[in-house]
């Protein structure tokens, strides 16, 4: 008897510290890879925006710095990042910060928040065509109907595809897409995506917004024609990162 005791309490050793551990996944298999926080580390992109008015582009070219300068939580016990934004001219100028952002990533989603404004970029695990409302936490944000349907969801493509960009190559990165205007308009020109690299983040962005020829009085254009009334394109392309 005393030995079946001893078996049994054994066994229940085993099992109880079974589950006692901690079960850790794959951050490559579940999509945190292509988003890495770390305080200290940075971003550099370069920049190239167009800015069109009456089918007049002018085209500024900058740097822009993301700086993880630290972690902190909020009254519900959930960490939120801190990022400083900074931009200059040219590699020869100093940084001047222009803004700052939060991002907070659990187990579930990346969140990123700026100007009181939550936007959900990724949701885990990642899979390819996989979509989601990055405004749930902002439902009237876009009060145009027009609007909300351009940005109501975010979806995956090109998971573990490779990507060239500034003369180097990404062997696994992901695209998500944010908005794409309808073919068949040709006043409305939308779209922007985003690509991430494993163990590294956003390598690449990509935005163009332009309000095409809407024939109205004064214009002097055609519909479909191509002419931009306003609009903006921005390319932003990872220039370097590191830590400091």
């Amino acid at each position: 008897m005393k030995k079946l005791l001893l078996v049994v309490a054994i066994l229940a050793g085993i099992f109880s510290s079974c589950g006692d551990e901690e079960v850790v996944l794959d951050p490559l298999k579940t999509g945190q890879a292509y988003y890495p926080m770390e305080v200290g580390t940075y971003r550099v992109y370069n920049v190239k925006e167009t800015k069109y008015t009456n089918n007049v582009g002018t085209t500024t070219l900058l740097q822009t710095r993301e700086l993880v300068k630290g972690v902190s939580k909020d009254q519900t016990g959930k960490e939120w990042y801190t990022v400083e934004v900074s931009q200059r001219a040219n590699a020869n100028q100093s940084w001047i910060v222009t803004g700052v952002k939060a991002i907070s990533k659990s187990t579930r989603d990346l969140q990123l928040q700026t100007n009181n404004r939550i936007v959900v970029e990724m949701v885990y695990p990642v899979e390819e065509g996989k979509s989601w409302n990055p405004n749930a936490f902002n439902p009237n944000y876009f009060p145009k109907e027009e609007d909300r349907q351009l940005r109501d969801t975010f979806f995956y493509e090109q998971i573990g595809a490779s990507f060239d960009v500034a003369g180097k190559t990404y062997p696994n990165t992901l695209k998500v897409n944010k908005a794409k205007s309808d073919p068949d308009d040709f006043i409305n020109e939308v779209e922007v995506y985003e690509i991430y690299a494993a163990d590294l983040g956003s390598i690449y962005r990509f935005s163009k917004v332009r309000y095409n020829c809407d024939a109205s009085p004064g214009t002097n254009c055609q519909i479909g024609s191509g002419y931009i009334i306003s609009g903006t394109d921005r390319i932003e392309e990872l220039e370097s990162s590191g830590k400091i």
